[in-house]
């Protein structure tokens, strides 16, 4: 089992919960999936599930492709659903930057209909979701301008803006914020040798 991150503070936390649970079978690659060479890393067609969940990853036909590409039997991706938008986003964005923000800029139903036209045939099913997080100030600074530096250069003077903001609503160094929306699942079978035969869903 391969587990792969472009954080390095998310895989060590990784390596150390596994170590506590005494679970040895999992190998933790620190590096994004795009600078990933499936050849050069022996992982092209290699694992039975190839399993992705709300990450900017799989963001384009590239990425998405990728995924198909190092699974030998099933993918399963789960992201937000009808046009979510994250609130701290919402409102960091015009607060900082001085601009509407664009809202949800992904949409399930794009690798949907990307795979289906492709010949997959995708299985769907939606979650209604709530949940709260926390997190200490500068964990949610360098959070935010991760997101940020999606679109856009992320100088010191913006990661400063960032930083204003959230400490303004933030209790004893802790960010905390609150989320609503739905999940997708996609889960779909990669080639011919699966269950029935034929690139089939679930």
């Amino acid at each position: 089992m391969v587990a792969l991150d472009s954080a390095p503070k998310m895989c060590s936390v990784l390596r150390e919960e596994l170590s506590a649970r005494g679970i040895r079978n999992v190998t933790v690659v620190n590096r994004a999936w795009e600078e990933v060479d499936l050849g050069a890393e022996g992982w092209k067609e290699r694992f039975d599930l190839v399993f992705a969940s709300l990450t900017p990853a799989i963001k384009d036909p590239e990425t998405l492709t990728k995924m198909v590409a190092a699974s030998r039997r099933y993918c399963c991706l789960v992201d937000f659903a009808r046009g979510y938008r994250n609130p701290v986003l919402a409102e960091l964005w015009p607060a900082v930057l001085g601009e509407p923000y664009p809202g949800g800029w992904f949409e399930i139903s794009y690798p949907w209909n990307y795979l289906y036209a492709s010949g997959y045939l995708p299985e769907i099913r939606f979650i209604a979701d709530f949940w709260e997080e926390k997190m200490l100030l500068e964990e949610a600074v360098a959070r935010y301008c991760r997101s940020l530096g999606r679109f856009m250069a992320v100088t010191p003077a913006l990661e400063e803006k960032v930083r204003c903001h959230l400490l303004a609503r933030s209790t004893g160094g802790v960010f905390c914020f609150r989320h609503r929306g739905y999940l997708a699942v996609l889960f779909w079978r990669v080639n011919d040798d699966a269950e029935e035969g034929g690139r089939r869903g679930i």
